[in-house]
């Protein structure tokens, strides 16, 4: 019987805190993953670190939601939210005992759940390591979700840790690819890049990350933000995103695409959205506050530091054109951009760099905007073009809602997961015929 035609029990384990309101851009992957599972009859639990607060609720649109108890936080919460978690973790020897104490937990949830499969995302040692040494032990097949690159040339090497540290990532993330039972991939890149480091390639499937459609919508209201900022009968251009040092992007070039138009139309403004060491550091002003000033831009630029990420559509609507300004990087090339998914399942215009999972999605011209290098004045001239035709911006808009409704859905991507764990219900199957002739003892 295939497995999508069974009843199944799945836990899926992220290395991030499990913060309802605001779930990161990996836990929401899992989450929106086990909500399609549970909506079609599965049993889907999410397991993850607790917030520093421990207040998370028991179940979540048909996810039931579980959390370590031994304390480990992995998670970008706000600045003054962030010193009480960094004091609320073990000092460096309990830090080292986390993986073990977390396996033990593991372990005890797998005896009381009897899950068929588990799903962990990323090899990070607190929560990967425990997965998959349950998995050698017994036998539960193991899915890894690799939603992007943390070694060389990834995160590791943007955050600058020392350079053992990020050759150790980077063998972990190959070795978690080649020894679980079968990879999730969301991007091409990492496809391919799964593929050359000699995972087989029926075991490497590809399940983009996308916008959870019934929460982003064109029917949104976005006036209460508008009126809130004072963007009524303004051109508002808006960014969403972790303004973090090491992120991988050029957050910088916003504020002077902003500097370029302003220039031209007195009524642009920019509308930026999230919170981050750019935008505060240390209790001073950050890089982006400095630099709008030093371009006199500071009146045309609002900052909203952290929001509650379920009021982000809100802030989405509020715009005209949203912008995705991506370098060319490993990082950006392995990411699939949920951003972009969002913006468009909105029904916004989206001018975007065209690098990594992006040019799949956007047509240039049809159903969003790219554009094809770093330099500001490129994006503001693509900007200026489609401004010119206001009716032309709201058709590019429809477009990219229903580009999003037609091919880039989560059901799709859970539709993949379940593909994935039939392969790798093939692939425990042959590895016990396997143990049965060239282990065990015969009859």
């Amino acid at each position: 019987m295939k497995i999508k035609n069974r009843k199944l029990t799945v836990l899926f384990i992220s290395p991030f805190d499990l913060v309802p309101k605001r779930f990161w851009g990996p836990t929401l992957r899992l989450f929106m993953l086990a909500k399609e599972l549970a909506a079609k009859g599965h049993e889907a639990y999410l397991l993850g670190p607790a917030p520093f607060n421990r207040t998370v609720p028991k179940e979540m649109d048909g996810v039931k939601l579980i959390t370590f108890r031994s304390r480990f936080h992995r998670y970008d919460y706000p600045a003054d939210e962030k010193k009480m978690s960094r004091a609320d973790n073990p000092k460096l020897i309990g830090m080292l005992a986390v993986p073990g104490l977390r396996w033990l937990e593991l372990e005890w949830l797998l005896t009381r759940l009897k899950p068929d499969f588990m799903v962990v995302n990323r090899s990070l040692p607190d929560t990967g390591l425990p997965a998959l040494l349950s998995h050698f032990l017994r036998g539960i097949p193991l899915i890894y979700d690799w939603d992007d690159l943390e070694g060389l040339h990834g995160f590791s090497t943007n955050f600058m840790v020392s350079l053992p540290l990020q050759l150790f990532t980077t063998v972990t993330e190959v070795l978690w690819a080649r020894f679980s039972s079968v990879t999730v991939v969301a991007s091409r890149f990492l496809e391919d890049f799964a593929l050359k480091t000699w995972v087989d390639r029926h075991r490497v499937l590809y399940a983009p990350t996308v916008a959870d459609t019934a929460r982003f919508h064109p029917g949104v209201s976005g006036e209460e933000i508008r009126k809130k900022f004072d963007l009524v009968d303004k051109t508002v251009l808006l960014y969403t995103g972790n303004l973090e040092h090491g992120n991988g992007v050029k957050t910088e070039n916003i504020l002077y695409v902003t500097a370029l138009l302003a220039a031209k139309r007195p009524d642009i403004r920019l509308l930026v959205v999230g919170g981050g060491g750019l935008l505060r550091r240390g209790g001073e002003e950050g890089a982006l506050p400095r630099l709008a000033r030093d371009l006199d831009i500071q009146d045309k630029v609002v900052f909203t530091g952290n929001i509650n990420y379920l009021d982000v559509p809100n802030y989405i609507a509020a715009a005209d054109i949203c912008l995705a300004l991506f370098p060319i990087n490993v990082i950006t090339m392995a990411k699939s951009p949920l951003k972009i998914y969002e913006y468009m399942a909105m029904g916004k215009p989206v001018v975007a760099r065209a690098v990594g999972e992006i040019p799949a999605a956007i047509q240039d011209g049809h159903n969003g905007l790219l554009v094809f290098s770093d330099n500001p004045r490129e994006y503001a001239d693509k900007i200026n073009q489609v401004m010119e035709n206001k009716d032309n911006l709201q058709k590019i808009g429809a477009q990219a809602r229903q580009t999003v409704e037609q091919k880039l859905s989560w059901r799709a991507s859970a539709e993949t997961l379940l593909d994935a764990f039939d392969v790798a219900d093939e692939v425990k199957s042959s590895h016990s015929r396997f143990l049965k002739r060239t282990i065990l003892p015969r009859p």
